[in-house]
C-alpha cells in the first residue's frame, strides 16, 4: 500500500509540475517571449536628430513625426552656418518647422518632406529627391531607425555620402551643433 500511495503523490507532483510550466510557457509566449530571433532595433524614431557625417559633412536635419519626415539643411551666411543651424535646430526641437523655406536666403532650407512605410525601412520623398536623383521627381529611399541613431540610404546621391543622425539633444547631436558656431 505505501508503494501504491508513492507512486500516485509522484504522479501528481509529475502533473502539477508540467501544467506549471506548460501556464509558464504560455505566459512567456504572450509577453513576448516566443519571438524567435526578432531583435528590435527600432525605436519610436519622433523628434529631432542632426546628422552626423553626410554630404555637407553633417549637421543637416531630420524631423521625424509618426510616418511623416522632414529633411533640412542649415543655410550659409558668409560662409557661416551658426545663425542657420542654431533657428533650425530650434524650429526642430518645437515642431514648428516652415515648409516654405525652400532656398538659401531662408533661416534654414527644407530639402524634401516625406513619409516612413510600416516597416520603417524605407521613406517614400514627396519633393526634392526622386529617382532619377535631380531633385525634380517623387521617389524612394531606405531607412534604418535604431534607439540611437538614423541612416538613410541612396536619397540624393549614389549612396557614397549616405547621412547617418543622431539625437539633437545627445551628445553627439550636441556636439556637432557647437561645431556649426566654432
Amino acid at each position: 500500500m505505501h508503494t501504491i500511495r508513492t507512486a500516485h503523490v509522484t504522479r501528481t507532483k509529475l502533473a502539477a509540475t508540467a501544467a506549471a510550466l506548460a501556464a509558464l510557457g504560455l505566459v512567456l509566449t504572450g509577453c513576448g517571449g516566443a519571438a524567435g530571433g526578432s531583435s528590435n532595433t527600432t525605436s519610436n524614431a519622433d523628434g529631432a536628430w542632426i546628422a552626423t557625417k553626410g554630404p555637407n559633412g553633417g549637421g543637416d536635419v531630420l524631423v521625424v513625426d509618426g510616418s511623416s519626415i522632414i529633411y533640412a539643411t542649415p543655410t550659409s551666411d558668409k560662409g557661416s552656418t551658426c545663425t542657420s543651424t542654431t533657428a533650425l535646430l530650434e524650429a526642430a526641437r518645437a515642431g514648428s518647422m516652415d515648409l516654405n523655406h525652400r532656398n538659401d536666403k531662408d533661416a534654414y532650407r527644407v530639402v524634401s518632406t516625406g513619409t516612413i512605410d510600416e516597416g520603417r525601412t524605407s521613406v517614400t520623398w514627396d519633393d526634392n529627391n526622386g529617382s532619377n536623383r535631380t531633385g525634380e521627381d517623387a521617389g524612394p529611399g531606405s531607412i534604418s531607425i535604431r534607439t540611437d541613431s538614423i541612416a538613410l540610404s541612396y536619397i540624393f546621391s549614389s549612396g557614397v555620402d549616405d547621412p547617418e543622425f543622431a539625437p539633437v539633444d545627445g551628445d553627439e547631436g550636441k556636439a556637432v551643433a557647437a561645431k556649426a558656431c566654432s
